[in-house]
Parts: C-alpha cells; sequence; structure tokens
C-alpha cells in the first residue's frame, strides 16, 4: 500500500500523505483511528541497507584479490 495514496478502508475518502506518516492518525472523513509504521520501517530498510553494504565489501575484500580497489569502489 503506497503512503503517498493512502485511502481510508472504512469510508474510501483520500489521507493525506502527511498524515498518515504520523504514528497513529485519525481519518477526516470518519475518524477512524490508524497505527502506521512507516518510520519503523523506513529505520528498518535503512539498516539493512547498511548491512547489506559493509557485507558486501567484507565479502568482495575476501574474493577479489587487490582489495583496496574494492574500497575505493565501495565508497
Amino acid at each position: 500500500m503506497d503512503i503517498n495514496r493512502f485511502h481510508c478502508p472504512g469510508c474510501g475518502q483520500r489521507v493525506e500523505s502527511w498524515v498518515a506518516r504520523r504514528p497513529e492518525f485519525h481519518c477526516p472523513g470518519c475518524a477512524q483511528r490508524f497505527h502506521s509504521n512507516y518510520r519503523r520501517s523506513l529505520k528498518r530498510s535503512a539498516l539493512f541497507g547498511l548491512l547489506f553494504w559493509i557485507g558486501g565489501t567484507a565479502l568482495g575484500c575476501l574474493l577479489i584479490d587487490p582489495w583496496q580497489v574494492v574500497f575505493v569502489f565501495a565508497i
């Protein structure tokens, strides 16, 4: 579900993206309450990307002979 085009499942009214990014928000039409995991998933994906980058750099250093080239490419 795209947070930029979030529609209330109860009444179908569009909820603005800046409202849907809050940890808890209400539908402007029917006042239904929602909990958002936007920040948690953003932090999780950033951490996963960082770990993937570090792991790829470490694996490249082990498999490619001039490890300095791997560091230059990673940076």
